[in-house]
Formats: C-alpha cells, sequence, structure tokens
C-alpha cells in the first residue's frame, strides 16, 4: 500500500512540475514575443530547468541571437542538443529538422564561444537534408567545399546576422 502511494505521489509531483513548467514558459514566451528579452530570460531559464523543452529551444535562440543575454554559441549549441534529446517539444516553433539546421550551420561557422567543427556540421545538415530541408543540403555543400563563410578563418565574434 505504501509503494502504491509514493507511485501516486511521484506522478502527481511530476503532473504538477509540468504544469509549472508550461505556466513559466508561456509567461516567458509573452515576454519574448513583446520583445522585453532581458525581462524574459530568467523567466525561460526556469522553465528549462523545469523541464520545459521548448524553453530550452527558445534559450538556445537567444543565446545564439544574444537576445536579453550575450550571444554564446557554445551555449546554444548545448541547448539545442539537450532538446534534440527530448522527445515532445514538437508543436512549438521548432522541429528537430530545423534545430539540426542550425546546428549545423553554428558548428560550420564557429564562434562566441563554439569551435568550429565541420563533421558535427555536416553530420548534423546532412540529417536535416535527409528530412527535406532543402537549405540544410544548400549549406552542406558550402561547409563541405568550403566556401563563403564556412571557408573563412575562423573568429571569435563572426559577422553574422539572423
Amino acid at each position: 500500500m505504501l509503494q502504491i502511494f509514493k507511485t501516486l505521489t511521484q506522478y502527481i509531483g511530476a503532473a504538477a512540475a509540468k504544469v509549472e513548467s508550461g505556466r513559466l514558459f508561456d509567461e516567458a514566451k509573452a515576454l519574448f514575443d513583446a520583445g522585453e528579452h532581458k525581462q524574459a530570460l530568467p523567466v525561460m531559464k526556469e522553465a528549462a530547468e523545469k523541464g520545459a523543452p521548448f524553453a530550452m529551444a527558445h534559450l538556445a535562440v537567444m543565446c545564439l541571437k544574444g537576445l536579453g543575454t550575450d550571444c554564446n554559441w557554445k551555449r546554444a549549441a548545448e541547448l539545442y542538443e539537450m532538446t534534440l534529446k527530448l522527445e515532445n517539444f514538437q508543436g512549438t516553433d521548432f522541429t528537430s529538422t530545423t534545430i539540426k539546421s542550425h546546428l549545423g550551420l553554428i558548428y560550420g561557422i564557429g564562434g562566441y564561444g563554439l569551435k568550429r567543427d565541420t563533421e558535427k556540421a555536416k553530420a548534423y545538415l546532412k540529417e536535416a537534408a535527409d528530412e527535406g530541408d532543402e537549405r540544410a543540403g544548400d549549406t552542406l555543400k558550402l561547409v563541405t567545399q568550403r566556401k563563403g563563410v564556412f571557408g573563412q578563418k575562423e573568429r571569435a565574434r563572426p559577422e553574422i546576422k539572423w
């Protein structure tokens, strides 16, 4: 009987945490959409820490573009990779294909704390291209041929506008 009670308590706790992370994400997303990135950042972090996968992906974008925080592509890559490991981020503004495409792009360029890794870039871009992302296929060709920004010397702060 005690084991049933413990299991039930765990399920209730998990459901409450999921509801709370969703509520926090909704609050953070509203601030994000309103352009209030500095105010959205701590709420988005809390939602991500409570397990909201869509918050992790939005934090990655914030780190990638420097919205409410400094540009930090290393952190963006970590957050994107954590998001990919979760199963329930679909239905948000992100798909696994989009995330893989972004990862391929930033690993191919390097900068803002992220070391260029053309092998990771190629792997992510190939997966995204195989999933139907034509731009990822085009980018894969550029990375492979080391053309454009992918052929330039790696810079700490690349001149990229998102």
